[in-house]
């Protein structure tokens, strides 16, 4: 009788260890996994702009190692725009010089009127000639002589208004002269080649 408890108790023994294993193996394996602290991202250490180093040298000039400008096309244009301008006048004042002859002799009758246009071309040509001379003396001159120009058109046409009948008489007596003129021409002409003949 006594075995038979002992075994019993035995089997219960057993049997209760079983249990108590296996629900300890079911707790440890049902225990949650603890979440990991976060690390909070730690706030940037301020780093200041150092101060800058100071320099001794002054700014360097613009402009590459010479400091020249850096723009000399700027300075050029205007020279350019400048010598143009003078060799247009000049080319102006030289084209007005070149109708002397054909102005000067529309009034061979007008000895007052010829002088004086014939000194204003004089002293246009003076300006002229002078390889110094500023763009304001040549356009000076120009505008002298086309003034001169005018005045004299002006002046020839006043004349011949106020004497019309002076005029009249001066000019066919002109023509009169100068067909005797040929005329005596062509009998010199002939007497000298038929002499020779």
């Amino acid at each position: 009788m006594k075995r038979k408890n002992i075994l019993k108790f035995v089997s219960l023994l057993g049997i209760g260890s079983f249990v108590m294993l296996a629900a300890a193996s079911c707790t440890s394996a049902t225990t949650p996994t603890p979440n990991p602290t976060p690390n909070p991202t730690p706030n940037p250490t301020p780093n200041p702009t150092p101060n800058p180093t100071p320099n001794p040298e002054p700014n360097p000039p613009s402009g590459g190692m010479n400091g020249g400008n850096t723009n000399p096309g700027g300075g050029q244009g205007m020279m350019d725009s400048a010598a143009q301008e003078l060799t247009a006048a000049r080319t102006a004042l030289t084209s007005l010089l070149a109708s002397k002859n054909a102005n000067v002799e529309m009034y061979s009758d007008y000895a007052k009127i010829k002088n004086d246009l014939t000194a204003a071309y004089t002293t246009a040509k003076s300006t002229s000639d002078n390889t110094s001379a500023a763009l304001e003396q040549v356009k000076s001159a120009t505008s002298t002589l086309q003034t001169a120009i005018d005045k004299a058109a002006s002046d020839k046409n006043d004349f011949n208004n106020q004497n019309a009948d002076l005029v009249s008489a001066y000019t066919s007596l002109k023509d009169a002269v100068k067909s005797e003129t040929t005329n005596l021409v062509r009998f010199v002409w002939c007497k000298l080649y038929s002499h020779k003949r």
